[in-house]
């Protein structure tokens, strides 16, 4: 593990998991899997993720990110709740934008999101930006990177511009939980 950012509620970290090289990610985007094109509100529906259900074996995964990232964090919740998925954006042509569009993730005490893609070219697209008091930090996707945005810190992810290629992640949400 190494931190390579740490700045107004912005944790970047690659070679996050150790072993992650072992792991096939590919087996958490079978169609068998498919959920659904998330739904952005109405004035954001032209952008377009695909998400795909948890696995049993990708909530391990997610309460081990955590596991990683609490003595990270001053105030992490004593009690706490973790959401997870597997998401790709792509080229959606006529269809929209394969982008996420500036949110901040309000009702979550964070989000960490894990790179998947082993070989990623920075002029296809799909870069992570995060919006900060006076600058906009873009985190490009390498695999093993975490990207961990403590809310409500704005942000969002790039169009990914070439129609072949397709941006993997999976994105773990830490919800408090404390009374």
């Amino acid at each position: 593990m190494k931190i390579v950012y740490n700045k107004e509620n912005l944790l970047i970290i690659d070679d996050f998991f150790d072993n992650f090289d072992d792991l096939n990610t590919d087996k958490f985007f079978d169609k068998s899997n498919y959920k659904t094109g998330y739904s952005f509100p109405r004035e954001h529906s032209h952008f377009i993720i695909d998400q795909y259900t948890p696995t049993p074996e990708l909530r391990l995964l997610g309460e081990e990110a955590v596991n990683l990232i609490k003595p990270l964090s001053n105030n992490f919740p004593s009690e706490y709740s973790i959401q997870c998925g597997a998401h790709e954006i792509k080229w959606h042509g006529k269809n929209g934008l394969g982008a996420i569009p500036p949110h901040s993730d309000r009702g979550h005490y964070c989000g960490i999101t894990i790179c998947l893609n082993r070989t990623w070219d920075r002029a296809w697209g799909g870069w992570n930006y995060t919006f900060e008091s006076d600058n906009i930090k873009t985190t490009e996707p390498k695999f093993n990177r975490a990207i961990i945005i403590f809310a409500p810190n704005l942000h969002g992810v790039t169009p990914v511009w070439e129609t072949d290629k397709v941006r993997r992640t999976f994105q773990f949400f830490v919800d408090d939980i404390d009374d």
